[in-house]
Parts: C-alpha cells; sequence; structure tokens
C-alpha cells in the first residue's frame, strides 16, 4: 500500500464565489465552515465515488485526493459545474504532506491540521514548491507510518484499501469518521444513504482483521464454518481490514465458534470509534 513520495495524493483547486453553494449541493459533508474536512462524492445509487479531504480557502478550497482518481474527480466536477462560476484544475506545484500526531508544519506548508477523521491518525497539510521544482515532501516512510496508524485504527480509504462499486458509506465507516453530514440538505446519493441511517440498516461494517498464522491476503474470504462473514479488502503481515456482515458475525459470537481465513485462526475486532459510538 506504500506510494512514492511525490505521487501518492494530488490538490485540485476549486476558485470563485460560488465553490461553496456548489459543494453544497454535491458532497457528503457540510462545507459552510472554516475548518478542513472529510467528504465524498457518491454515485445517485449512494455508492462512493471518490474520497477526499476539502481544505476552505478564501477564494475557494483546496481538494486533497489519491493522484490516481484525480483526473477523473477533475472531470466529473467540472461535469456538475454547468454555469457555475467555477475554475477547477488541477495544482501540481501543490503536495501532501502527512506526519505523526503533535508534529510541526513542514516549510512551505500552507495549511496545517489534525486529521479530521481522527486525531490519531496524526497531521496533515498543503505544502507549497518554493518555485523551483523542490518542496519539502513527506518520505516514503511516512506514509508507511500513516498507513500503520489507519490499519491499526480501523480506518479505510478509498483506492487504497477498496473501490467503489459496491461500497456504501456504512459500509466502511464513514459515516463516523466524519464524512457525512445528515442535517446538510441535498447531495448527489443523499436519499438512500439517509434512509440506510433512518432505518438502521447497518448491515456492514469495516473491522480489523488479524491472522493467528500465516500472512493475509486482500480478497481472502472470512469464514465461520461454512457461513462467509466477508472479505478482507487490505492487509499488511498478519493484520488487516475487512468488510463483514454483522448479524452474521453476531451469531458466530453467540455460538462461540471460530472466525477462519484460508484455513487459518483468525480474530475481529470493532475500531475503537465504532465500539464507543
Amino acid at each position: 500500500m506504500t506510494d512514492t513520495q511525490s505521487s501518492r495524493r494530488t490538490i485540485i483547486e476549486l476558485k470563485g464565489a460560488e465553490t461553496l453553494p456548489f459543494l453544497q449541493g454535491l458532497i457528503t459533508q457540510d462545507p459552510s465552515g472554516d475548518a478542513p474536512y472529510f467528504a465524498c462524492l457518491l454515485t445517485p445509487q449512494g455508492k462512493i465515488l471518490f474520497d477526499f479531504f476539502v481544505i476552505p480557502t478564501e477564494e475557494g478550497a483546496l481538494i486533497d485526493v489519491a493522484s490516481e482518481v484525480a483526473a477523473a474527480l477533475e472531470k466529473r466536477l467540472k461535469l456538475y459545474r454547468l454555469r457555475a462560476k467555477i475554475d477547477i484544475s488541477i495544482r501540481p506545484d501543490l503536495f501532501v504532506h502527512v506526519a505523526e500526531e503533535g508534529a510541526n508544519a513542514p516549510k512551505g506548508a500552507l495549511y496545517w491540521f489534525e486529521d479530521p477523521r481522527l486525531t490519531v491518525l496524526g497531521m496533515r497539510g498543503i505544502v507549497e514548491s518554493d518555485g523551483s521544482g523542490a518542496v519539502d515532501r513527506p518520505a516514503s516512510v511516512e506514509w508507511q507510518e500513516y498507513d500503520a496508524r489507519r490499519f491499526a485504527h480501523g480506518v479505510p480509504e478509498f483506492n487504497a484499501d477498496f473501490e467503489g462499486d459496491d461500497v456504501f458509506l456504512l459500509d466502511v465507516n464513514y459515516d463516523v469518521l466524519g464524512g457525512v453530514s445528515y442535517k446538510k440538505g441535498c447531495f448527489v446519493g443523499q436519499e438512500v444513504t439517509s434512509r440506510m441511517k433512518r432505518k438502521g440498516e447497518v448491515r456492514k461494517r469495516t473491522v480489523i482483521v488479524r491472522s493467528e498464522g500465516a500472512s493475509l491476503r486482500e480478497g481472502a474470504e472470512i469464514n465461520s464454518g461454512e457461513t462467509s462473514l466477508g472479505k478482507i479488502i487490505s492487509a499488511s503481515g498478519k493484520t488487516g481490514l475487512a468488510i463483514v456482515r454483522l448479524d452474521r458475525w453476531a451469531k458466530t459470537k453467540e455460538s462461540g465458534d471460530q472466525a477462519s481465513i484460508e484455513g487459518v485462526a483468525a480474530s475481529l475486532d470493532l475500531p475503537t470509534y465504532l465500539a464507543t459510538e
């Protein structure tokens, strides 16, 4: 899951007086505040198309998104823009920097803030090139440490751990990680998202899985006897993240049965932020 220090994340800039109302009717989180926030763009069916961080600016907003999908997000935003007076462009002179909790801002930081999902995920910021093409980028080891923090606390991330073809916000815990506001009004996919929350239809969650034997494999199925509990979406050694069916997992715990992955015993744990919800 590690990436080169220069390609992990990309910044898209939205500039114009209509940026706020544009985002208000489009993304899952309320963009009206001044603090950076975590949000998603959904399909009309409520599936995740992109997740990203939004940093409000005086002229509009900066969006921090996975580099592999940055061009697709830029294109999608321009498609939704219609006649809104907003300039949308990728900013190759800006970079994302991550660091441990409480770390000082690096040289050239325009914005520096605690990760809005969980404080324990550390610091995050937007860093500007000095004009020569040089920038104080995080080393690859810092991205590795960032991913280790995500894994330890059970925080999945689009593109790194899952793709959005059939994933809802609740499947990956984004409703608890600050990725959606149920009070903000309309956004793409709102009807399905709100109905799932209102009816309590939380069928799946992302949990932390640990193997008691061999290293885990992405895509491996988690079983209890002949019952499938879910699948691993991302793995690092003997630890991974998995989307599981809560009802089936509950029956497994009630019966005292052991979960297993490819014949090897495994344990499943709710992330702390879910366990204390």
